[in-house]
């Protein structure tokens, strides 16, 4: 995986190296994204505070970019496997 005498941080934050790990923290990140998208839009159907819908379309934009990464880091995953 890591080659010796080179700094295994500049070697993990290399592109194709441990994919599915870098995806598994993109997913955790995306969950909270959706939780918050979740509360806030929820908040803001109750309460109609602007800033709750605010926070609900910066949140689906954290969702919509984490998905974009998470596809990115399986499409890797399988060029490397094959």
């Amino acid at each position: 995986m890591f080659q010796s005498g080179e700094n295994s941080m500049d070697q993990f934050m290399e592109q194709d190296q441990l994919d599915r790990f870098k995806g598994l923290v993109h997913v955790g990140l995306c969950s909270l994204g959706v939780a918050c998208v979740l509360y806030n839009v929820g908040a803001w159907l109750i309460r109609k505070e602007p800033r709750l819908f605010m926070n609900g379309l910066i949140y689906g934009g954290l969702v919509w970019f984490e998905l974009v990464a998470i596809s990115k880091h399986l499409r890797r995953d399988r060029r490397i496997e094959t």
